[in-house]
């Protein structure tokens, strides 16, 4: 089962009067029935969802609200939605991981721990494909400054 949060917030229900439907699919249960299920994100930039930009940590984060899935042993789950869950929808499991005999493809994001990877949506900080980088984010520095502070204090929002 592959579940499109963005997707099927947006379209389901678009055009009923009140309430509307916010639909999607029930990835709580269906993990606990020993389903496989996985997140897509598929409107990109198009009439169905103009804001789209097939960011699938935004699509787990959306889905952590969506399907209240916000419990620490949770959202270990909803990253597996897009990572081995979703390797597994494709039948590219065996290939898929950090290991010697794999391709490679994996990303560096700017956060120490997952929990923070979903709580703060960070820099992908580096992109590889087949061992080579194909892209890097040099992150921005947000520092705050009280009437009394010159230098100021850099904010991270990191626990």
């Amino acid at each position: 089962v592959i579940a499109n949060p963005f997707d099927n917030v947006v379209l389901q229900g678009r055009f009923d009067t009140y309430p509307k439907r916010r639909g999607i699919t029930r990835v709580k249960e269906l993990l606990a029935g020993g389903v496989n299920v996985a997140l897509g994100h598929d409107s990109i930039m198009d009439p169905w969802f103009p804001l789209g930009k097939g960011d699938m940590l935004a699509a787990a984060q959306l889905a952590l609200y969506l399907c209240h899935m916000s419990g620490y042993d949770e959202m270990n789950d909803v990253l597996d939605l897009i990572t081995t869950n979703a390797a597994k929808t494709l039948r590219i499991q065996d290939s898929y991981g950090i290991d010697e005999e794999k391709s490679a493809d994996f990303l560096v994001l700017d956060a120490p721990s997952a929990f923070e990877a979903l709580r703060l949506a960070p820099a992908r900080l580096h992109v590889f494909k087949n061992g080579r980088e194909v892209a890097y984010t040099t992150p921005g520095r947000s520092v705050l400054r009280r009437q009394t502070d010159e230098e100021g204090a850099e904010v991270t929002f990191r626990l």
